[in-house]
């Protein structure tokens, strides 16, 4: 299983984080849009080429993202209706996110098996 770890300033005026290997090497680096209509952000690699762009469709009555590699949409995630915990499902794979997405605690499944799972910790 690959590990990477997340570095985010706790105070920005715009989404930005580094993502890091075990070795503490920068792997790739994330940045959102400050006053923008809708959710946008950008993956890059440590050249600073763009790997995945994350664009939040407003137009739309639950949250929807789409996710482009090269320009071209891979898949769309989009909230499902519940009332206690946030549910998204991503469309072509039929995998799910469940868990806790405000305390940053949650796993990517595709029915059967965890993906991916994400944990944060504070002042780490």
């Amino acid at each position: 299983m690959i590990e990477l770890f997340m570095k985010q300033k706790m105070f920005s005026f715009k989404d930005a984080f580094h993502i890091y290997d075990r070795d503490e090497q920068e792997t790739f680096k994330v940045e959102g849009r400050f006053f923008s209509l809708g959710d946008s952000l950008q993956m890059t690699d440590s050249s600073g080429k763009t790997l995945v762009s994350i664009e939040q469709k407003v137009m739309s009555l639950l949250p929807r993202y789409v996710i482009s590699i090269g320009g071209e949409t891979v898949c769309e995630v989009t909230k499902k209706l519940t009332f206690f915990k946030p549910k998204f499902e991503i469309s072509k794979l039929n995998w799910e996110i469940d868990g806790d997405l405000w305390k940053d605690e949650f796993q990517l499944t595709d029915g059967k098996n965890v993906r991916m799972s994400v944990s944060k910790k504070w002042l780490s």
